[in-house]
C-alpha cells in the first residue's frame, strides 16, 4: 500500500463508523420512545380497569369503560405483532415473543366475547375482570422481560413509534390528554425553513 491510499481508507473507516454510531444512536432513540408509549398505554388501561371496579353494578358507567379499554388494548396489542414483536424475535432466546402472542391470543378471545356480551349480563364484569388479571400479568412480562430485551437488543422500532404516534386515542380521564411526543429528528423543510428565517433576520 502506498502513502496515498492510507488516508483515503482510514476516513472510510471513519465515515462508516460515524455512519453506524448514527444508525445506533436513532435506533436507541426509538425504542426508548416506543417502550415509554407502550408503558404508557399499560398504566392506561390499568386505570381503565380500577375505574371498572369502581363501578361495577353500575351497567350505564361500566360499559364505555369496558369498550374504551378493549379498544385501547386491542390497538395496542395490534402493534405490537405487527411492528415490535417481530423485530424481537432474532435476539429472543427464552421463548417470551411466542408466549406473549399466547397471551393476546386469551385477551383477544375474552375482548371478543366482553363485545358481543349485553352489560346486563352477570358475566359482563366477571369477564372484563379477568382480562384485568390477564393484562396485569402480561404488562408484568412485558415490562419485565420483553421491555429489557428490546433495550439490550437494539432493534430498530421507528415503524413502532410512527404507528404509535399516529393513534388517535380519547382523552385520559385519570392521567391528562394522551398526547404522543412528536419524533425528535427534525424534516428537511423544517430545517429549510429554519436557515431561511435566520438568512431574512440578518
Amino acid at each position: 500500500m502506498n502513502r496515498s491510499q492510507a488516508p483515503k481508507s482510514g476516513r472510510v473507516n471513519q465515515s462508516r463508523a460515524a455512519g453506524r454510531s448514527r444508525a445506533t444512536g436513532s435506533t436507541t432513540q426509538y425504542t426508548k420512545q416506543v417502550i415509554d408509549m407502550l408503558t404508557d398505554d399499560h398504566a392506561r388501561v390499568k386505570r381503565l380497569f380500577s375505574r371498572g371496579e369502581k363501578v361495577s353494578d353500575d351497567h350505564e358507567q361500566l360499559q364505555p369503560i369496558v369498550e374504551e379499554a378493549c379498544n385501547a388494548l386491542t390497538q395496542h396489542a395490534e402493534i405490537e405483532e405487527e411492528f415490535v414483536y417481530p423485530a424481537l424475535e432474532a435476539a429472543d432466546e427464552g421463548h417470551l415473543i411466542a408466549e406473549a402472542h399466547v397471551e393476546h391470543n386469551s385477551a383477544k378471545q375474552l375482548i371478543a366475547d366482553l363485545q358481543s356480551m349485553d352489560p346486563d349480563d352477570e358475566r359482563y364484569f366477571a369477564t372484563f375482570k379477568v382480562l384485568g388479571e390477564y393484562v396485569k400479568h402480561h404488562v408484568g412480562e412485558e415490562e419485565g422481560e420483553i421491555f429489557p430485551l428490546a433495550r439490550k437488543a437494539k432493534v430498530d422500532l421507528e415503524a413502532a413509534f410512527e404507528a404509535l404516534s399516529a393513534r388517535s386515542m380519547p382523552p385520559d380521564e385519570a392521567g391528562g390528554e394522551d398526547e404522543r411526543a412528536a419524533p425528535t429528528r427534525r424534516t428537511r423543510s423544517s430545517r429549510a425553513d429554519s436557515r431561511g428565517s435566520s438568512r431574512s433576520s440578518r
